[in-house]
């Protein structure tokens, strides 16, 4: 395994004249030799916002702030409407679906929704203050306010 301090060092590795003789003599020692590059944190959920093959993807901040932005409803939702139906249940179990339910609405619901929507704050990778960059993080905090007075307004009404 190795670990490399940027994508266009990994790149510049990976296409290298060293490279490709140690993977040619790497082949007579084992089966199958391949190459995998794994990321370092939430790419897989965005892979909508990467567009392009070469594009690294988005910046690991705008991922974490959008994955927030998802999280909080979706948990405080699940806090509000179906822990108090479940309430009785074991406390591993209860957890268990919980988790569940969390994974699969930010997998294949609220993550590659939010990707199109926020597309063009995910694809400005240029590391700047720029225009697109200020204005999708203003509104992502924004919402984050939005999001609080919100589900405090609805964690005040009666249940029934």
């Amino acid at each position: 395994m190795f670990r490399f301090d940027s994508n266009k060092h990994l790149d510049n590795w990976l296409d290298s004249d060293e490279h490709q003789k140690l993977v040619k003599l790497g082949k007579g020692f084992f089966r199958d030799v391949n190459v995998k590059r794994i990321g370092h944190g939430f790419e897989d959920w965005f892979t909508h916002a990467r567009g392009r093959a070469n594009n690294p993807g988005p910046a690991q901040w705008k991922m974490a702030m959008l994955v927030l932005l998802m999280l909080y409803p979706i948990v405080m939702a699940i806090e509000i409407w179906l822990l108090p139906l479940v309430k009785d249940l074991p406390f591993a179990s209860t957890n268990f679906v919980v988790s569940m339910l969390i994974v699969s609405s930010l997998s294949w619901v609220a993550i590659p929704a939010m990707t199109k929507v926020f597309r063009v704050w995910l694809s400005d990778t240029s590391g700047k203050l720029t225009r697109v960059n200020f204005m999708g993080t203003l509104v992502v905090i924004v919402l984050y306010f939005i999001l609080i007075m919100l589900v405090g307004w609805v964690a005040q009404l009666p249940t029934v």
